[in-house]
């Protein structure tokens, strides 16, 4: 659980953004698993956009 009163102090999933650019970051979030809790991030390591299905930036 995150510090009360913020967003993840419920330990939901959280949208990470950034501050200035608004540009989506990853997630946040709290996993139980095993009677065990763990912080579980997942981050950007690169975007683009295409025209079509399947091809690469």
């Amino acid at each position: 659980m995150g510090p009360a009163g913020t967003p993840w102090a419920s330990g939901r999933r959280v949208l990470l953004f950034g501050a200035k650019s608004y540009q989506y970051l990853g997630t946040r979030e709290r996993v139980t698993a095993g009677g065990k809790s763990y912080d579980q991030w997942q981050h950007v390591t690169a975007q683009g956009v295409v025209d079509r299905v399947l091809r690469r930036p």
